[in-house]
This record gives structure tokens, C-alpha cells and sequence, in this order.
């Protein structure tokens, strides 16, 4: 977005000239440099960013232009849902249950609803964490990296699902991958949302399957730990 903005000024003339270099020398810091500052900034409670941008409707308030500006590419870059920040009033009105309005302030993160934390989030900010501090492109990565396993996850998961019409050891290899996944709720949720939109009513009865059995071994994991 930040380049885009430089080759739009670039083509309005040379006028511009100063503007645009101005704009390219900043970009390393605006681009790439945000995901150190985040780190830095908010330590543990980036794990809130990392749920958040699962769920896929984020709002983000602070008075702080240069932290608002951070958190949101933050949001942006691990999202797997397009144009999060841009339409958040569109997507609050479609699922306001699982949209979230994220207010930062003095180096912390508020949201305004409770969330429930994930094995696969904490492992991905374990990997932010572990890279070096002066590693800026590394950290930058993994941030793509968590969005790009996610999206690849989502893909498996509905081929296991197409599958699972007609084979029903497709279901149980579903099932494994959602119990293996550390985030069977985001995962379920999204490919539900998709069946639905689709109309695909027997992908339906099987997620439901797949959730209500998912929840019975959760109840007895619990009964046993207790």
C-alpha cells in the first residue's frame, strides 16, 4: 500500500519528485520495521492481535497515529480475511459476535470482548519472539508465515471436507487435523461461514458432526484432568 502510494505520486509529475523520495526512504521504517516496534511495544499481548486477526473483523483505535498505523499492518499482514481494517463497519453488521474493536494505549491492548487463547497463536509468537530484535525482514516473515499456514490450513481442511460427503475416512482424517491444528474453532468457524454463503448443506451437517464431536472429547479431557 505504502509503495502504491509513492508510484501514484511518482506518476502525477515532478513535482512530486521531493514527496516521493521522501516516501521511498520511509518505507523500510512504515513496511517492515512495524512488526519490531509491535513486538517491542506489546510484548505478550500480541497474542490478542494474533486471535483477533484469526477471527477476521478488527477495528483498531489509539490516539497514537504511529501506533494505530503499526497495529494495523500488524493485523493486516497475519489476516486471512481481505480489506479487515477498511471494512470493519461492514463486517461488524455481518458478524458482530466476532468482530473486535482493539484500543491501544500507553503500550497496551484492550479489546472489547473476551477471547479464548490457542495453542497454534502462542507457538506463532514464540517464533516472533525468538527472532533476532535486529532481524526486521525475519520477523516480517514470520508474521507472513503465520498467515500463509493459516490460509493453507483452511484449504486442507475444506478438501477434507469435500471429501467427507462421499468417504468416511476423509471425515476421520478431518477430525485429526482439527485436533492437531491447536485451533479447531477459528478453522471450523471460517469453513462453516464459507459452506454457508455456498449453501453447501451437507458440508454443513458434517462441521456440526465434527463440532459436536470435538466438544464431547474436550468434556472428557476435562473430566479426566480434574
Amino acid at each position: 500500500m505504502f509503495l502504491f502510494e509513492c508510484i501514484v505520486s511518482a506518476n502525477k509529475g515532478l513535482k512530486n519528485k521531493d514527496d516521493v523520495q521522501l516516501k521511498l526512504k520511509s518505507w523500510y521504517f512504515h513496511c517492515v520495521e512495524y512488526v519490531r516496534r509491535c513486538i517491542e511495544n506489546f510484548s505478550e499481548d500480541l497474542i490478542t492481535l494474533l486471535l483477533c486477526s484469526l477471527w477476521g473483523n478488527v477495528e483498531v483505535i489509539s490516539e497514537d497515529e504511529q501506533a494505530k498505523w503499526d497495529t494495523e499492518r500488524f493485523v493486516e499482514t497475519c489476516c486471512v480475511m481481505p480489506a479487515t481494517i477498511e471494512n470493519s463497519k461492514e463486517t461488524v453488521k455481518d458478524n458482530a459476535s466476532l468482530s473486535f474493536t482493539v484500543i491501544v494505549k500507553d503500550g497496551k491492548i484492550k479489546v472489547d470482548k473476551p477471547l479464548d487463547n490457542f495453542p497454534y497463536c502462542s507457538k506463532w509468537l514464540d517464533k516472533l519472539k525468538s527472532c533476532h530484535s535486529t532481524n526486521h525482514i525475519g520477523q516480517h516473515n514470520v508474521l507472513e508465515g503465520f498467515r500463509l499456514k493459516t490460509v493453507q490450513d483452511l484449504n486442507t481442511l475444506k478438501r477434507l471436507l469435500q471429501k467427507a460427503q462421499t468417504d468416511h475416512y476423509s471425515l476421520y482424517r478431518a477430525y485429526q487435523f482439527l485436533q492437531a491444528s491447536g485451533y479447531e474453532d477459528i478453522l471450523l468457524y471460517h469453513v462453516k461461514k464459507e459452506a454457508n454463503m455456498a449453501e453447501e448443506q451437507e458440508v454443513l451437517e458434517i462441521i456440526s458432526c465434527l463440532q459436536e464431536f470435538l466438544k464431547s472429547k474436550h468434556s472428557t479431557s476435562d473430566s479426566k484432568a480434574k
